[in-house]
């Protein structure tokens, strides 16, 4: 199996046993609960180092920019398809709730804000369609390909090393 295949696996499946414990711990709806899930960052990033490295071994120590980038962002292209299923399953059938939490707590923040009622409801009206099911799969799964391409270029600058022309 492809080194890059490989990672994205294991890095999905520790990404939805990460997101699942946050979940069923109830940390989801904690105050803490959105910095927890910037932990699934070291996570990718970590994977990456991982397949760029295997996949450098596999070509006896050596590694150009281009195919360590290429190992990186495909991971991260899978990771993503896999990611945005995960999200669609989540929001909509593991975890339904946490959208009308979130809902309330934008609301209170408006009106903490002392908002009036009519920019409240308008502000209201935008977030539903952003905090939609879909809405959600799109945004993780563009934010992991834009995050995997970004972590990909850093990572495989730091890691490539090239063949001697001797």
């Amino acid at each position: 199996m492809k080194p890059f295949l490989k990672y994205a696996l294991l890095t999905s499946a520790v990404i939805i046993i990460w997101s699942l414990i946050i979940y069923l711990t109830g940390l989801d709806r904690s105050a803490a609960g959105k910095y927890l899930n910037y932990a699934s960052y070291p996570i990718m990033i970590l994977f990456i180092v991982l397949a760029v490295n295997e996949e450098k071994s596999l070509n006896g120590g050596y590694l150009g920019f281009d195919p360590a980038f290429k190992t990186g962002f495909f991971m991260m292209l899978v990771v993503a398809a896999i990611m945005g299923a995960f999200t669609y399953v989540y929001f909509s059938y593991i975890n339904p709730g946490i959208m009308d939490l979130a809902s309330e707590k934008a609301r209170e923040s408006m009106e903490d804000r002392d908002m009036s009622k009519e920019e409240i409801e308008r502000a209201m009206r935008y977030a539903k369609f952003f905090m939609s099911s879909g809405a959600m799969t799109a945004m993780a799964f563009f934010l992991n390909i834009i995050l995997g391409a970004v972590f990909s270029l850093i990572i495989a600058a730091i890691m490539k090393k090239e063949k001697p022309l001797a």
